[in-house]
């Protein structure tokens, strides 16, 4: 037989012609021609790229010729949503990369952008410092700036976003298309220098209601394991080999004398400190061959690590929806709730999210919709990075196996804590059991709990549009989208160890920021050309911005020191950005500091 197209009836080369459900099958020649033997039960299956795909049962047929008609969907495909229109398939020429909402089920994640990783060709999406709640980092084809943001720009339902990406539930996502060259960025100009990511968010199907829920949970653990670490045995001998070599080489003396003075001093205040075993400091290594007194028993084997982090940190991921469709009007509407805990302990994430997408041909000539969705989260992140003593993946490789985590006695048996009832923390000061070399004066474990470093920011975003058709070929578009973010951020940092020990006072930060974004866009189409109508005003932009700034060490005459508690009256003096425009900001806040250990 011979394949054509419909549109001109002329033969169309290298259609698939397979029959169904077999692995038999053959492709047309340069003439549309095509040779097949089959079944008179068989069904033969013609595909090919940008056509419909057509099946035919043989029967008592010798011949088949079918005719192929245009895929006006798969031409037509919206690929990418832009706030001056829409740009279809056929008309799209840049390179991009779509995951879809099946490839997002497949993986749990609390932010999209971790969904790119591994997924789309081009980019780089890393974890940074796998903190709950936070985005990974997408570098699209690089880095587009030294100095400025390498970020791309991120696009929801057609409208440029600026809100968080985190706050955007996974389950409402359909797909997520990432724009690679100029080619396919060109109609956002320089704010797509670095990329564009597209998300497309989920309509109603038509038909019947469709109630959906889906459960998670699941657990996390280091990827990578901590280094392996030796012993109390192991560190005293290696620091006793240590501190004799300094002796003999450094300071002249003999092997003997250095072996002798390296005994003598293991445990003492400038060295170690610490004697972590039940024989005197000075008979604890042999000073001839350098070896643990094989009579010594060990009184504390404290482990920061399991101290520091959690195993099997929970996560937890909920998620209702409902959506439909009538012949005019489609609708979905979700909720969500994500709760996920750290691999380092005292960090969390929670998010309620909910989202509302209508659709609906108000007149034949006139359809609208909106799309709204809102986020609240909480954000606790009390781990600093890099060789800061708040790091616990730095402050358990740092510290030695014999520095125990709980005050001991000298039998090795925890000190009650008087204020909490529960066992004392050791901070590794002179008032306990002597000062350490490493992080004196501080018990991470302690820092994390007491400390509050978190963040509440609340994100609601709209997207309203209304478009007419006319005449024959015209169709005129308005739409606005608005985002509103606001956020607090608050560090406390208490007064019994930590950064705020040496004053004795309770020490908080806090800073709040607001944004409103205004976007107004009129697009009009011709014949499938689309663009933004020329002249002035076409495309409105409105920014307004508010952010208050606080550093309040309560070093205050009424104040005066509250070692265990903090009642904090905080006044803001905000100047906006017109002049007389002045925000006045009061605060109330009463925190109790707790711990249970």
């Amino acid at each position: 037989g011979t394949v054509v197209s419909s549109d001109d009836r002329l033969p169309i080369p290298g259609v698939s012609v397979k029959i169904k459900n077999t692995t038999r099958g053959t492709i047309t020649d340069s003439n549309g021609k095509y040779t097949i033997s089959a079944a008179s039960n068989a069904t033969i299956v013609f595909s090919s790229i940008s056509y419909e795909t057509v099946e035919v049962v043989v029967g008592n047929k010798t011949s088949i010729s079918p005719v192929l008609s245009s895929d006006s969907k798969s031409l037509d495909e919206v690929v990418i949503q832009v706030p001056y229109g829409t740009v279809k398939k056929s008309a799209f020429t840049g390179a991009e990369s779509t995951v879809n909402a099946a490839d997002l089920a497949k993986t749990q994640m609390t932010s999209v952008t971790r969904a790119l990783e591994g997924r789309v060709s081009g980019i780089v999406a890393t974890n940074g410092g796998g903190q709950p709640g936070t985005n990974a980092e997408v570098r699209v084809r690089g880095i587009g700036s030294v100095n400025a943001s390498s970020d791309p720009l991120y696009v929801l339902d057609g409208a440029v976003y600026n809100g968080s990406i985190v706050s955007i539930a996974t389950d409402d996502i359909e797909s997520v298309t990432v724009l690679k060259d100029a080619a396919a960025t060109a109609l956002y100009g320089s704010r797509a220098a670095n990329g564009v990511i597209m998300i497309q968010t989920k309509t109603g199907k038509k038909g019947d209601a469709i109630i959906r829920a889906n459960l998670r949970t699941g657990f996390m653990n280091r990827a990578i394991p901590q280094y392996d670490q030796v012993g109390a045995k192991d560190y005293y001998e290696l620091m006793w080999e240590a501190t004799r070599n300094r002796l003999q080489y450094a300071s002249g003396q003999t092997p003997a004398l250095a072996g002798q003075n390296a005994s003598a001093t293991l445990t003492g205040p400038n060295v170690l400190v610490y004697n972590a075993y039940n024989v005197p400091g000075a008979q604890l290594v042999d000073p001839v061959t350098g070896k643990l007194n094989p009579n010594a028993s060990l009184l504390w084997d404290d482990n920061w690590n399991t101290a520091l982090f959690n195993t099997d940190a929970l996560r937890q991921d909920y998620n209702v929806s409902v959506s439909g469709a009538s012949d005019k009007t489609d609708y979905y509407f979700s909720g969500s709730y994500v709760n996920e805990e750290g691999i380092t302990k005292f960090t969390e994430y929670d998010r309620f999210t909910t989202r509302l997408n209508i659709n609906t041909k108000i007149k034949p000539w006139l359809k609208g919709g909106t799309s709204l969705d809102a986020a609240i989260a909480y954000q606790r992140n009390n781990v600093a990075s890099g060789t800061a003593t708040t790091n616990p993946f730095y402050y358990s490789t740092m510290m030695g196996p014999i520095y125990p985590v709980y005050e001991r006695t000298a039998t090795g048996a925890f000190v009650t804590d008087p204020t909490t009832g529960g066992n004392k923390l050791d901070f590794g000061n002179p008032n306990q059991m002597g000062a350490r070399p490493y992080a004196p004066n501080s018990n991470l474990l302690g820092t994390l709990e007491l400390d509050d470093r978190s963040n509440r920011p609340i994100n609601i975003n709209n997207n309203t549009y209304l478009e007419a058709s006319f005449l024959k070929d015209f169709k005129f578009r308005t739409s606005i989208a608005t985002t509103y973010y606001d956020a607090s951020a608050t560090t406390f940092q208490n007064s019994l160890f930590g950064d705020s020990s040496n004053l004795g006072l309770n020490r908080v930060f806090k800073i709040f920021a607001n944004d409103l974004q205004l976007v107004l866009t009129n697009k009009l189409r011709l014949h499938g050309v689309q663009g933004r109508i020329s002249g002035p005003g076409t495309t409105a932009v409105s920014y307004r911005v508010g952010q208050v700034l606080c550093s309040v060490n309560l070093i205050h005459k009424k104040l005066g020191s509250v070692p265990r508690g903090t009642i904090l009256f905080e006044v803001f003096v905000f100047r906006g950005p017109h002049f007389g425009d002045i925000c006045i900001v009061f605060i109330l806040e009463s925190r109790q500091m707790k711990r249970s250990v």
